[in-house]
């Protein structure tokens, strides 16, 4: 006989949280094909890390064998990731062992890429930081990380350097005000599964935050309707109580028919949908014990995104309190945020023009710590193309594949005296 698994209907498993299926399979059946026959089990040292890739945060244990990564597997964390993971954070660890990683460090000489010493190399970037002025001197980076990483990066150029041109979100162009709109949720990812109704804006859940969906789909489960505002159809659109496909940009406009500061028949008209259907969300969204607000990159990644901010903060008004979730960044964005690494933000959400924030600052670090709100990544950029800025230092991140203009980033690297 020749048995072979399969579904009832032989198609393939579509999901992109298959790799729990291989995790809990009793008998073992089900394997990956991705670690079968790297390692066994006893082989591996099991080391306890945090998945890099959206902005949850999941616990994972890493297998590891003669240094080099097997597998990686959930680790239970019940308040972020329980006992789950997506298939990112299953399968999205082949670039730690990548051949195409640095292993030394690369000068530029006549033109191309050359390896050095670290010794040449840090002599080379000393010498840079010190030639420029603090005003000529930006930082990218901070997102991939870690909090002690980026407290140093922090002291270094904002307390030794004297530069305020620090900006960890290269994915960005058009950021909203750190102070009133902190990237994150502002409950548990625990406490998601708990709201009444949920309001997902401008958010692809399956792609961005997987896991916080299927938070989401327990409170679905538990009775909570789920309302969705997107400029395309989502895979979860069969799960909403209300889906609703707009037309790009006019997220502020629904919002302020969902408050009722806007008839729902001019906010209908505007974004191409139904006034009947909106008047019905709004009503579910009032009715609701406990709301929660999840705003995306989609509705916020554009000149109105303040404009989205405004009509969400009267939403929540109207409800009572709702609850937030500003659902942007990844890997230790929240760290990075922090900790500070933003133009006119200090360590603990404190903002720079505060000044008994920079008193305590300049006193723990015994230095001076510059008054003026610093350039923003797409600020860095359009001085760099001016030759305003002459040094670029970018850590733990890649603004070649993440900043939306990739025309402006090429025609700022070319301008730049020293990028490192």
């Amino acid at each position: 006989y020749h048995s072979q698994i399969g579904t009832p209907s032989l198609a393939p498993v579509v999901s992109k949280f298959i790799g729990n299926t291989m995790e809990i399979c009793p008998v073992g059946a089900l394997t990956s094909a991705t670690y079968r026959f790297r390692s066994r089990p006893w082989d591996n040292q099991r080391v306890q890390s945090i998945c890099p890739h959206c902005g949850c945060g999941c616990a994972i244990e890493l297998n590891v064998r003669g240094g080099e990564v097997t597998r990686a597997r959930p680790r239970e964390h019940p308040e972020v990731n329980d006992i789950w993971l997506c298939d990112k954070g299953f399968f999205g660890y082949e670039f730690a062992g990548s051949p195409e990683r640095l292993t030394v460090p690369l000068v530029r000489r006549d033109g191309a890429l050359r390896e050095a010493t670290w010794e040449e190399a840090l002599d080379r970037v000393g010498a840079a930081l010190r030639a420029a002025p603090a005003d000529g001197i930006g930082v990218m980076g901070g997102a991939r990380t870690t909090n002690e990483e980026n407290f140093l990066l922090l002291h270094l150029f904002r307390g030794i350097l004297g530069t305020n041109h620090i900006d960890f979100r290269t994915g960005t162009a058009h950021p909203q005000p750190t102070a009133t709109a902190p990237w994150g949720l502002d409950v548990a990812i625990a406490d998601v599964e708990r709201a009444g109704a949920i309001l997902l804006v401008g958010c692809d859940l399956t792609e961005e935050y997987p896991i916080i969906w299927l938070r989401v789909k327990k409170a679905i489960d538990r009775g909570a309707r789920l309302i969705i505002m997107s400029p395309w159809d989502l895979e979860i659109a069969r799960w909403g109580s209300h889906t609703f496909v707009h037309r790009a940009g006019t997220e502020a406009s629904l919002l302020d028919a969902l408050s009722g500061r806007l008839p729902p028949a001019a906010a209908a008209q505007r974004a191409g949908v139904s006034a009947e259907a909106l008047e019905a969300a709004s009503a579910a969204l009032r009715g609701a014990a406990r709301a929660l607000v999840l705003v995306g990159q989609a509705a916020l990644e554009r000149p109105d995104g303040e404009a989205v901010l405004d009509a969400v903060d009267r939403l929540r008004g109207v409800l009572g309190g709702a609850d937030l979730g500003v659902l942007r960044g990844r890997g230790n964005s929240g760290g990075a945020q922090l900790l500070g690494l933003l133009p006119d933000m200090l360590p603990g959400y404190r903002p720079l023009a505060d000044a008994d924030a920079r008193a305590a600052l300049e006193a723990a670090w015994d230095r001076p710590v510059p008054a003026a709100p610093g350039r923003a990544v797409r600020g860095m950029l359009d001085a760099a193309r001016t030759g305003a800025l002459q040094v670029l230092y970018v850590v733990g991140a890649d603004p070649a594949t993440e900043y939306p203009d990739a025309g402006a980033w090429a025609e700022a690297r070319r301008r730049l005296g020293v990028l490192v």
